[in-house]
């Protein structure tokens, strides 16, 4: 019996030895250092609510934030990427919180500018898409003993896959829950179709997860963020569709849009719930939740409106 206990004891260990291997090394084509900007936030409080409210940029250059879909902060809250032209042509900045400094994470040559970005879930990690590829940039971030300045931002960057031939990319990028996969659009450039696609980011390999012919397009692609295998997109002239990964070339209508709704900025929520904006009358706007399964929808904050109301008077409402 006390040879059984050594060897059970011996196949646990081992187990959680295996289990607890590194991951493989990931194989970096390409480096560079950052250029560092200096802070130019502007920090406020809001006079109705006294919030603190902090303005990232103050540059005249055009400065913008991601779209929603697009994950654009670390998880640690230690950056968030942005776009800026403030270089003469617009590419992805990051701007640190801690001290206020702004990145220029391009590298300072022509090769691989994007503003599609989508931040990693969990790590300092950044996939970009350029016309013809996807990449994984790592960033990281060097701080003074202090802590008051960033010295250095080193950057790694590899090629996930490049487009598949015979097509184009031609929308943003969002990543599964599990963060295995990230999400694509490509446009063939010899047949009247687009697909939406998934794309392996470790090895990337692609699956078609839908294809349809061009007579609409694909937009507001998004893997959601709590289920690995779902994922919704837009196709005229119905505003929300779900795609299961395990079901390719297949979609469902979520939320049958009536004639003269207006229907807006879907976004994932718990449960399998997509959150929505929209109403049937002009300028109205409720905030509203879906479960995909029942197609249940309900009102869950009622937006301001009554006849009559400008736009600008239901605004401050």
């Amino acid at each position: 019996m006390k040879h059984f206990y050594f060897l059970l004891l011996f196949l646990v260990i081992l187990f959680f030895t295996f289990c607890n291997e590194p991951a493989s090394e990931i194989l970096w084509e390409n480096q560079w250092e950052a250029e560092i900007y200096p802070a130019e936030h502007l920090v406020t409080v809001d006079s109705t609510s006294g919030a603190k409210l902090i303005y990232v940029t103050s540059d005249i250059a055009t400065d913008i934030n991601l779209y929603f879909d697009w994950n654009c902060w670390f998880e640690d809250l230690s950056m968030m990427v942005f776009i800026s032209n403030r270089t003469g042509r617009s590419e992805l900045f990051g701007y640190v919180p801690k001290t206020g400094e702004l990145i220029r994470l391009n590298s300072r040559g022509e090769s691989n500018v994007s503003t599609q970005g989508f931040v990693d879930l969990k790590t300092h990690d950044i996939y970009v898409r350029t016309d013809n590829a996807i990449y994984q940039w790592n960033i990281q971030l060097y701080f003074s003993a202090d802590s008051s300045r960033v010295e250095n931002v080193q950057m790694k960057e590899r090629k996930i896959v490049s487009v598949p031939e015979g097509s184009t990319f031609f929308s943003a990028l969002s990543q599964s829950a599990d963060r295995k996969y990230l999400s694509a659009t490509i446009k063939s450039l010899e047949l009247d179709e687009e697909s939406i696609i998934s794309v392996n980011i470790k090895n990337g390999e692609v699956q078609a997860l839908l294809t349809w012919d061009n007579a609409h397009y694909f937009s507001h692609v998004q893997f959601s963020k709590y289920n690995q295998y779902l994922l919704r997109f837009s196709y005229e002239p119905h505003r929300m569709w779900i795609i299961d990964s395990r079901n390719p070339g297949q979609a469902t209508k979520i939320h049958l849009q009536e004639e003269g709704e207006l229907v807006t900025h879907e976004d994932w929520w718990v449960n399998d719930q997509l959150t929505f904006c929209g109403g049937y009358r002009v300028e109205e706007s409720d905030l509203k939740v879906i479960d995909i399964h029942t197609q249940k929808t309900r009102i869950i904050g009622a937006g301001a409106w009554w006849e009559g109301g400008t736009p600008y008077e239901l605004s401050q409402l």
